[in-house]
């Protein structure tokens, strides 16, 4: 008898299947707190599984081999798709555009609101390294040309009809809470594929969409505060001894950024940690707390909407989104200059400086690229794009910024 389905099809099929059923079996994990095992490692551990698997079916990857690598053209177009999908992922989240009610989401802290970097690690590698190219062989180079033909292997992906992309990525949107977000990205993956020809396009695209870019923080505060700028801000505080802060809890980034803020301005804050981001927000939109230091892209619909109003920005440069907004040092604050959340790119250690340069040289321009900057910016984030140099220089600062955070919120086991 023989077998329905083709090698080939397995090869494509597997990694993705196996993917999926680890992470269904995340769900039957016993309770962390009575077993120490902490659930929220699933899907790191899935990732390396697949990726292992793509690793030993590397060569039967036609589609991936050397020669379809794209131009530099190709790519830097497939990075501004991801780019524009990655903003649709953040603002596509009405309730109408989704399955069932939001999840929690992934937080990676500790018991005591301490980030967990190998959690995060391996969480990024999983999305933006495994998951892409797991997805993109199922998606698009089994599931939409074995629509068009069963022996798909011998389908030129330029070819293939608007019947099989439409189903394809309708299958791709039951799959995903955001239905219209992820048909709009299963169809932008399958117009790269069947535009090109090369399945590397999709892959980055996907890539893009899943782990880059980085910004600073807000300054928000809710619109009964009788202050307009830091200045009146720093004045109330000195005067009333009464203003509040949320953050998403202890030793967080956004509580770190707070105190500093405090400490510089030579005033006394009221911190009021929450179990959350979102939480933390909910308390400045209900007037529980009168401010909070937040990320643009969390509370831009909320400036926007004026249920908050935003008068400082942490960022070395004004906000992009919102550009009559003063920097810290603008308004009267100087020396408290936090990036907030950022994403860079990395090499290995024993990379020729001749190959780092190229890379910077093309990432950088194909994030300056008007299109590109427009999605990033609108999307709450702001495009870099610093030389190597300048990024070590940077992750030095960083290191010695938050251990000076660390000392201005006393943060140590006998106050918490």
């Amino acid at each position: 008898m023989q077998f329905p389905l083709s090698r080939a099809a397995l090869v494509r099929m597997a990694p993705f299947a196996v993917f999926v059923a680890l992470l269904a079996l995340r769900g039957a994990l016993p309770d962390a707190a009575s077993t120490g095992i902490d659930p929220r490692w699933a899907y790191g551990w899935s990732a390396l599984v697949v990726g292992g698997l793509l690793l030993w079916f590397w060569r039967e990857y036609g589609e991936l081999a050397a020669q379809t690598l794209p131009t530099l053209g190709e790519a830097t177009a497939a990075v501004g798709v991801g780019v524009a999908l990655f903003y649709l992922w953040i603002t596509l989240d009405a309730p109408w555009m989704r399955w069932g009610e939001a999840t929690a989401g992934f937080r990676p802290v500790d018991a005591h609101g301490q980030l967990m970097w190998p959690l995060v690690v391996a969480r990024w590698c999983g999305a933006a390294l495994v998951v892409p190219v797991m997805e993109e062989l199922f998606w698009r180079s089994f599931l939409m040309r074995w629509i068009e033909q069963a022996q798909f292997e011998g389908v030129d992906p330029r070819r293939v009809c608007l019947k099989a992309i439409a189903l394809s990525s309708f299958v791709f949107m039951l799959a995903h809470t955001l239905w219209l977000a992820a048909l709009v990205t299963g169809l932008a993956y399958a117009w790269l594929y069947v535009r090109s020809g090369k399945l590397w396009l999709p892959v980055i695209a996907h890539a893009v969409t899943n782990g880059v870019l980085g910004t600073g923080y807000l300054l928000v505060l809710h619109p009964s505060v009788p202050a307009q700028s830091v200045k009146e801000l720093i004045a109330l505080a000195r005067d009333t001894h009464k203003v509040s802060y949320s953050s998403p809890g202890v030793g967080n980034t956004l509580h770190l950024a707070a105190e500093l803020f405090a400490t510089r301005a030579g005033v006394k804050l009221l911190h009021v940690p929450y179990k959350g981001v979102a939480p933390a927000l909910n308390a400045v939109l209900a007037g529980e707390v009168q401010m909070t230091m937040i990320p643009p892209t969390i509370v831009m619909p909320h400036i926007k909407a004026g249920r908050v109003k935003a008068i400082a920005f942490t960022g070395a440069s004004r906000f992009a989104g919102l550009p009559q907004l003063p920097v810290m040092s603008e308004a009267g604050l100087a020396n408290l200059e936090l990036t907030g959340a950022w994403h860079g790119w990395f090499a290995p250690a024993k990379t020729p400086a001749a190959v780092l340069s190229r890379l910077q040289q093309e990432i950088a321009k194909s994030l300056q690229a008007p299109k590109n900057r427009e999605a990033i910016i609108a999307g709450g984030y702001e495009p870099d794009g610093r030389s190597p140099a300048e990024f070590r220089k940077f992750l030095r600062l960083e290191y010695e910024r938050y251990g000076e955070m660390v000392r201005a919120a006393n943060l140590s086991k006998a106050n918490y």
